[in-house]
């Protein structure tokens, strides 16, 4: 069977990107940057059209090897193309070849949102209990499996407060979990919208796995000339911000906006108080749900 290592680099004040680039023609199977910040001062997120930059004093740099190769020998290698004689910490973790279809689905469960609410993958359908609301959401390229707290905060709004046949957006929907659990609870027509092509395509494909017709598009189709009793997105608070004139054009009654951090709570409020009253109604770790109600 054959055996592989990561080898992780602690590298501050270098630029990752233009480290990966140097180690292009070394025997790297694959590079993975991970964050070295908690989730409030995170820079992994791209922020107002602006690009992302990995950087050593950030981000960890992992390189995915062949397990007989010399670590030492490589980060030799390593120090001699980025111009860096100085020892860097490191360490490496060796592991077995498996069956990854059988490894990555073990890694998804079921996921119990509330008492009565449980989110479950494709594989898992045979262990469906009836006491549950059982949603099936195939995990893909759609954000959203019902494993981060905005997208339970949302969940749990959502089956405390649809109202009956009502009309629903769900703006940036992912994996389109908001809108399956919003059709399932009881409201009418449900409307998905998301900047991602592949995501649009896994929530189509996840709300067919629940037994469903809802329509997800791209944002470039979305038009403002129409309504929506209840308007819901999960979004970062910067992007969030930058949409309250869509949101203001297309909201009858209800906004409800999560993926706000505790610093940017107010900033949020403010920027939204010239059309609606926003207040904090839950919160889950340092996310906040923000909740709003026009006024017929």
């Amino acid at each position: 069977m054959k055996s592989w290592k990561n080898i992780t680099l602690d590298l501050p004040g270098k630029n990752l990107e233009e480290i990966m680039d140097q180690l292009i023609g070394l025997d790297i199977i694959s590079f993975t940057i991970r964050d070295k910040l908690d989730t409030e001062a995170s820079l992994w997120f791209q922020i107002d059209n602006k690009p992302i930059t990995y950087h050593g004093d950030t981000h960890y740099l992992t390189l995915l090897v062949k397990a007989n190769q010399s670590t030492k020998y490589f980060i030799k290698k390593i120090c001699s193309i980025i111009g860096d004689d100085k020892h860097f910490d490191y360490h490496e973790n060796q592991f077995e070849d498996i069956d990854w279809v059988i490894h990555t689905q073990s890694k998804f469960k079921d996921i119990k949102i509330s008492n009565s609410l449980k989110i479950i993958p494709p594989w898992q359908t045979h262990a469906v209990q009836d006491e549950f609301i059982n949603i099936i959401i195939n995990p893909g390229s759609g954000f959203g499996v019902g494993n981060h707290p905005t997208t339970k905060l949302c969940l749990n709004w959502l089956e405390q407060n649809i109202v009956m046949d009502e009309k629903i957006l769900d703006f940036g929907s992912g994996s389109g979990i908001l809108s399956i659990s919003s059709k399932i609870f009881g409201a009418g027509y449900v409307l998905g919208v998301d900047i991602d092509d592949l995501a649009v395509d896994n929530a189509s494909y996840n709300s067919k796995l629940n037994g469903l017709n809802i329509p997800f598009i791209n944002v470039k189709s979305f038009s403002t000339d129409q309504f929506f009793d209840t308007v819901i997105a999960n979004i970062l608070s910067s992007t969030l911000i930058n949409l309250s004139p869509v949101f203001k054009a297309v909201t009858k009654r209800r906004l409800v906006l999560c993926g706000i951090l505790d610093k940017q709570v107010d900033q949020v409020i403010k920027e939204y108080s010239e059309w609606i009253q926003l207040e904090k109604t839950n919160k889950m770790n340092c996310w906040n749900l923000l909740t709003g109600r026009l006024k017929l």
